[in-house]
């Protein structure tokens, strides 16, 4: 709204981002990880002849959110934001009546990642807060060199600009410190806000290293992985990702009328 357009529904993110960065990134991060442990010594794994089937609570539970990404993917129909949708399954989930959480689940919940997240992600709020990020985003746009008329590689630049950010502030800093220049980098530019946000998007998404995604950090907690790793594993996704999926991604902004 800021930027002088109107806030993009969660269904046409769906369909700007989902093709190149999300269904051909997730074969991506596939063929990645099978380069790095394809080949290594494989330990027999006894396998149930069927899987088991779903127990109630589980088809319940897997009946509610598909009706919650149901309303996500729709929300350019119904107009409720996918915020209070995501609320409202939460609460549903909560509640002790529907019996989806074990009892006292709470007290055996392991918080330590959280607040590790917490901390990750007060770090980016910390950075945008002191002014270090506006600080760091006007010394990147000197550097770039973003010239109107050149619309695929503008969008490169600011996608790269994105992920230069995200190094500094974490994922979370990116949008905070990015949409309120929106309409200064589309008038610089020449590109249409949603292709401004299209690119921010492409550069967030680009994972350098594992310190710049709370989830992932967390998930590297919970799952107890080496974190070197996982670094290894989103360096060479990164690096795939910027250059066969940055220009196909260039590609179907085209295709749909974005760029």
């Amino acid at each position: 709204e800021a930027a002088g357009a109107p806030v993009p529904s969660f269904s046409t993110y769906l369909v700007t981002n989902f093709p190149v960065l999300g269904l051909l990134k997730t074969l991506v991060l596939a063929a990645v990880l099978l380069v790095l442990y394809g080949r290594g010594p494989q330990k027999p794994v006894t396998r149930p002849d069927r899987p088991a089937p779903m127990t109630r609570d589980q088809r319940r539970l897997a009946l509610v959110l598909l009706v919650a990404l149901g309303f996500w993917m729709t929300d350019a129909l119904h107009h409720i934001s996918p915020a209070w949708v995501s609320m409202t399954v939460a609460v549903i989930c909560l509640i002790p009546r529907f019996a989806f959480l074990p009892p006292r689940a709470l007290q055996t919940l392991n918080i330590e990642p959280i607040f590790y997240a917490g901390g990750v992600i007060g770090l980016g709020a910390l950075i945008v807060h002191a002014g270090l990020g506006d600080w760091l985003a006007a010394v990147l746009l000197d550097a770039v060199g973003l010239q109107p008329g050149d619309a695929a590689g503008n969008f490169l630049r600011t996608g790269g600009l994105a992920t230069v950010v995200a190094m500094a502030t974490t994922l979370p800093g990116v949008p905070a410190i990015l949409t309120p220049l929106t309409g200064d980098l589309a008038a610089t530019t020449g590109l249409a806000t949603p292709a401004v946000l299209a690119a921010q998007v492409m550069g967030f998404s680009t994972v350098i290293l594992p310190y710049q995604a709370p989830p992932l950090m967390m998930a590297i907690l919970i799952g107890g992985l080496p974190i070197r790793d996982v670094a290894k594993l989103c360096l060479l996704t990164a690096i795939v990702t910027i250059l066969v999926l940055w220009p196909l991604q260039v590609l179907w902004l085209r295709v749909i009328g974005v760029i």
